[in-house]
């Protein structure tokens, strides 16, 4: 009889609480009709050109018609006023695989309301949630619910941050790899952060994937100390909201003939002649037997040396595949095997002023390709002019300064055949000039001095031309 009671209290409870949701989900749904897209608000700024680089320091910079297409795309994705309302600025999303299921799993949500009364946020997600709560002291319940057309919301009262446990089951696939339908809720930007035993690599079809250095801040999401050797992921997906992920065994791989994995960074600096680049191949080695490398770079260039782990190697040029390309074979003193290979190249090639050339990448053939990076170290007296990206992207600047007045700018390449196109021009250097004349009258002439301090913009002058009169 107890627990009859109690099952019927506890359906009671059940319909009181769905009605209460109903209540208050309902209204706000009713109080924002859908209207046509809301444009973004923006303000322009006008800087004089010689201030551009102190003003925008540190920012990335865009193109106006570029800025334009943003901006229309921005507008048509916001459905009505609601939306505007409230939004989730930013979510990082960790878990840890266990098996084949993502266990541990934490979501943090920087949730914005413009609104001055309880608004609801769309929650789309295939995760299976624990108890959401807002981040306070103590902290508070969160209220997720549907409304009457079941759609999953969240309600927001004002601005804050919503951590959110959850765990996903993945899928055995036939070549025994564990994938994952990852449906998250939507933000401006989102990244996920995976922990994954030693072995196994991650693949995603959308979004940057990159392992985590040990000094990388995402690594400090995982408090708890794993139970064998680990690697942690990171995976971009900017305003991405749905990803597939992808997690296979590099063991499994290494019986079906091998694989080298390959993680590729590259620093080139500009001279008013020519290109001085140093590329680094991280390598990770499931196979046996590997003794040699074939290398590629796509641009003519002059090998100046071949290192691994710091030291020299012997290489001969081979023949390249296309005729601007440079190849050479690099034999190891013994056979390369495990992880964390360094294999560094240095080069030289022939810098075309005003004109677009690209940066030049390394390649390595037979490997596969996971991540790549590149930085431009450009001096004063070169300009970088126009930069266009192909399966790439331009991840910061860094304006000179006076102790470093070179500039640095960092890419990060999307694909195995991402590149970097730019411009390059030379600065005309102008004279700065302080000077003072003492003019002396004496009876039968007039004579004068100047004393001037000259100075360069940039650069080095070797000649300098006068007029008198």
């Amino acid at each position: 009889m107890n627990d009859s009671r109690f099952e019927s209290h506890a359906s009671c409870f059940c319909s009181l609480l769905a009605s209460f949701l109903c209540l208050v989900v309902a209204p706000l749904f009713a109080a924002e009709p859908a209207g046509p897209p809301e444009s973004l608000r923006y303000r322009r700024v006008f800087v004089p050109a010689d201030e551009l680089n102190a003003q925008a320091k540190g920012m990335i910079p865009l193109k106006r018609e570029e800025f334009e297409r943003r901006v229309v795309a921005l507008t048509a994705r916001q459905p009505n006023s609601l939306a505007a309302k409230v939004r989730v600025e930013s979510a990082v999303h960790s878990a840890r695989l266990e098996g084949s299921q993502l266990v541990d799993g934490n979501s943090r949500l920087e949730v914005v309301c413009a609104a001055s009364e309880p608004v609801v946020l769309s929650w789309d997600s295939t995760l299976a949630l624990g108890k959401p709560l807002w981040d306070e002291q103590p902290p508070r319940p969160a209220r997720l619910g549907t409304t009457p057309e079941h759609t999953a919301v969240l309600l927001v009262e004002k601005s804050g941050r919503l951590t959110v446990p959850w765990t996903l089951r993945g899928k055995i696939t036939e070549t025994q790899e564990t994938s994952f339908d990852l449906l998250l809720p939507k933000a401006a930007t989102s990244r996920l952060v995976l922990q994954l035993p030693t072995g196994l690599t991650p693949e995603t079809d959308a979004g940057i994937v990159s392992r985590l250095d040990e000094s990388a801040s995402e690594n400090q999401l995982f408090s708890a100390k794993p139970a064998g050797p680990s690697a942690n992921w990171l995976v971009e997906l900017g305003g991405l909201s749905q990803v597939r992920l992808r997690v296979k065994s590099a063991a499994k791989i290494a019986q079906k003939g091998g694989v080298v994995l390959v993680r590729e960074s590259a620093t080139h600096v500009l001279s008013p002649v020519d290109v001085s680049s140093e590329f680094n191949l991280q390598l990770d080695v499931h196979q046996p037997d590997l003794s040699s490398l074939k290398l590629e770079v796509d641009a003519n260039t002059r090998i100046i040396g071949v290192r691994l782990g710091g030291s020299p190697l012997s290489w001969r040029e081979a023949s390249a595949a296309k005729p601007q390309q440079t190849a050479l074979q690099v034999d190891l003193p013994e056979a390369l095997t495990g992880s964390g290979n360094s294999l560094s190249v240095s080069v030289v090639s022939p810098l075309t002023l005003d004109l677009p050339w690209r940066l030049p990448r390394l390649r390595l053939e037979g490997g596969t390709w996971q991540e790549g990076t590149a930085t431009l170290i450009a001096p004063l007296a070169l300009q970088v002019g126009s930069i266009q990206f192909t399966d790439a992207r331009q991840t910061s600047i860094s304006p000179g300064s006076l102790t470093q007045p070179e500039q640095t700018y960092q890419f990060q390449y999307l694909s195995p055949v991402g590149q970097v196109t730019l411009q390059s021009t030379r600065e005309t250097p102008f004279l700065k000039v302080t000077a003072g004349l003492v003019v002396r009258h004496e009876a039968t002439q007039i004579s004068a001095v100047l004393n001037a301090d000259l100075a360069v913009s940039s650069g080095e002058r070797f000649a300098v031309e006068g007029v008198t009169s």
